[in-house]
């Protein structure tokens, strides 16, 4: 049987921490009209409150603008829901789909090791929930993680400390000057100025004073 390959996203994290998949991408996995698969859903016959924890009532915005209804779906309801499901491939999807609901729960249950570079982006975003470090993890499990998320997780630069005349005894004027392009000062002249000035830029620059 050849492996099935399903969307990178057929598989996700919902608000309240479950793996989830929904009804819109079941169908187009499964090579189904969508209302086929809600009707499928809607005639499930099972206790309400496991259909309500199983199915959660969704919706999407279509190509026209329109709201339409969809379900978010669990593994558990996953499973009741393509149990019927027949044909030459819907065998390997189904596997490719329980293989992703397992991967999204081995990321939600794992912890990150402290001194592993995803574990020093989750102590280094300050404020994170637990939930939002749960996504984060699951991103960076399921290779859903975009460079954008990635730069609000790097570690927030440390301001410099105010450079003080003591400190800056042991500077030459080339440790002078590379101070000040780290400083952010650019001026053109600084790579001719005498030792003196360059400390007397860098306590004026440092001081916050502007000329």
């Amino acid at each position: 049987m050849q492996n099935a390959v399903i969307p990178a996203n057929a598989v996700t994290m919902a608000d309240n921490g479950q793996s989830v998949t929904s009804s819109r991408i079941v169908a187009e996995v499964f090579g189904k009209e969508h209302r086929d698969v809600l009707k499928r859903i809607r005639n499930i016959e099972v206790p309400l409150e496991w259909g309500v924890r199983n199915f959660a009532q969704s919706s999407y915005i279509n190509a026209q603008n329109k709201e339409q209804p969809e379900y978010q779906i669990t593994k558990d309801g996953f499973v009741l829901l393509v149990m019927g499901f027949t044909g030459k491939k819907a065998m390997a999807f189904k596997l490719a789909y329980i293989e992703a609901f397992n991967k999204m729960e081995r990321a939600l249950n794992r912890q990150p090791d402290p001194t592993s570079i995803e574990g020093a982006i989750i102590r280094n975003v300050i404020g994170m929930a637990p939930l939002e470090q749960a996504r984060l993890l699951v991103a960076m499990e399921t290779k859903q993680f975009p460079k954008q998320i990635a730069k609000l997780a790097a570690p927030k630069p440390q301001p410099l400390p105010a450079p003080t005349a003591d400190g800056l005894t042991g500077y030459n004027v080339t440790g002078l000057r590379r101070l000040l392009r780290e400083m952010g000062v650019r001026k053109s002249w600084v790579a001719s100025a005498r030792r003196d000035v360059l400390i007397m830029l860098i306590l004026h620059e440092g001081s916050g004073t502007t000329a």
